[in-house]
């Protein structure tokens, strides 16, 4: 059962597949087919003549704001495009490659549209049938995605949409005729995939994993540094895997900045978007009880919460809370290895703050951190980014904002040989031995 996450007392579906439709669904998936190219100009034409749909009933199923969901279609249009302007698309790109098989996307709660476009369109370059597995916290609008694909006619049997539980995931990854997993989620999630997919080594398992994303302010970081900083905690309620969790900052211009971040986050409304909130909700009331237990865990590890997110009047009839400033002081690379809320992807409207003495202290800090995805470098006096060790490191531009074209290598817990950007369709094909 998916409920508005605005209005719990409104109930957007009832909707789930059993055990049963797993054989048959990737049954009609179909075997590998050729025209790949043509397969995605068409079911790229189809989705893009849905798009209002499309975004109106993401911003209704997770409780965004119109801005916020627009800003997923801007990062998949960005992608697709240069997918068809600058790469896969020109003539004799795919000689010497084959498909690999029939591909499953288990999908997260975070950027459905975006991933689940994104992985059919990547698998369907290389004529690969695809099924996709949404979160139960977002397989709406992946469902009238697929709808909307499958209305063409030609390509019904290439792409399958399963709702439903954990098991029904498991069980499409464990199928013997699935050759490419894809699993976007959190680290413990993934591992589980991983352990589940052991006996069977051929298969191709392309692990997207938590992230903790970081910004660092150096001196002077500039007006449009503390927007941006924000946007990338707070949009979204902070659920998003491009979300900012942690600030360093540095120790002798601690005050000011923490001050000034601390009015901005307390100047926008919180609640149902509809009704004109900045932040909206929770997704869920799981996610929710999540995010009040770090706030306190973050104070018995030493924060001082100089804004405590709680939640709003009203309780029961949203999941709405407001943001989270949590301060340390004195953090050393052995306590920042030993924290739980600092190592722990928690997506939430949790920021925490954490001041660095200099460049090296700094250095320190960002090489213990478990997840070491996206970090972004705002003002003067930062290490250079070749020092940073970071799959992704950014020069004074918004997180939220970053170009989703660029290929990125994973690192540490954020995923396995998977990659992002230009390069992902690869993953779908193996070439061709002579």
């Amino acid at each position: 059962m998916l409920r508005d996450p605005s209005r719990p007392d409104a109930i957007l579906a009832r909707a789930g597949s059993s055990y049963a439709e797993i054989d048959p669904a990737v049954r009609g998936a179909g075997e590998v087919f050729s025209g790949g190219v043509e397969r995605v100009r068409s079911a790229w034409a189809r989705i893009t003549s849905s798009k209002e749909e499309l975004l109106d009933l993401l911003a209704l199923e997770q409780g965004r704001t119109r801005v916020d969901v627009a800003r997923e279609w801007s990062a998949l249009e960005r992608l697709v495009s240069v997918w068809i302007n600058e790469g896969w698309f020109r003539e004799g790109t795919l000689q010497g490659w084959e498909p690999r098989g029939c591909a499953v996307v288990l999908l997260s709660s975070s950027w459905p549209l975006f991933h689940s476009v994104k992985f059919m369109l990547a698998a369907w370059i290389g004529g690969n049938p695809v099924i996709l597995k949404p979160s139960e916290q977002a397989s709406l609008t992946v469902h009238r995605m697929v709808e909307r694909v499958r209305e063409g006619g030609a390509d019904v049997d290439r792409v399958q949409c399963l709702l439903g539980d954990r098991e029904i995931g498991r069980r499409l990854a464990c199928h013997e005729s699935v050759e490419t997993v894809v699993f976007i989620g959190t680290f413990e999630n993934g591992m589980r995939v991983r352990q589940d997919t052991l006996s069977r080594p051929a298969k191709e398992i392309l692990l997207h994993l938590g992230n903790k994303n970081v910004t660092v302010f150096g001196r002077d970081p500039g007006d449009e540094a503390f927007t941006d900083l924000v946007d990338d905690a707070f949009s979204g309620a902070g659920q998003d895997c491009k979300s900012v969790s942690l600030l360093f900052l540095p120790e002798t211009e601690a005050g000011p900045m923490v001050e000034r971040i601390h009015g901005l986050a307390r100047a926008f409304p919180v609640g149902d978007p509809r009704d004109g909130a900045w932040m909206g909700p929770m997704q869920d009331p799981a996610r929710l009880d999540r995010y009040l237990k770090f706030i306190g865990i973050s104070e018995r590890e030493g924060a001082s919460v100089i804004m405590r997110g709680k939640p709003l009047p009203g309780a029961g009839k949203s999941w709405c809370a407001a943001p989270t400033l949590a301060l340390y002081g004195g953090v050393t690379p052995e306590d920042l290895k030993r924290s739980v809320a600092l190592q722990t992807e928690i997506l939430s409207p949790l920021l925490s703050l954490i001041p660095y003495r200099d460049s090296a202290h700094l250095v320190a800090l960002l090489g213990v951190l478990n997840h070491a995805h996206t970090c972004n470098l705002r003002g003067e006096g930062l290490p250079d980014p070749g020092r940073v060790p970071f799959s992704r490191v950014l020069k004074n531009q918004s997180i939220l904002g970053a170009d989703s074209a660029v290929s990125v290598h994973y690192r540490k817990r954020n995923g396995n040989h998977a990659l992002m950007g230009l390069e992902a369709p690869g993953q779908f094909m193996r070439k061709v031995l002579k």
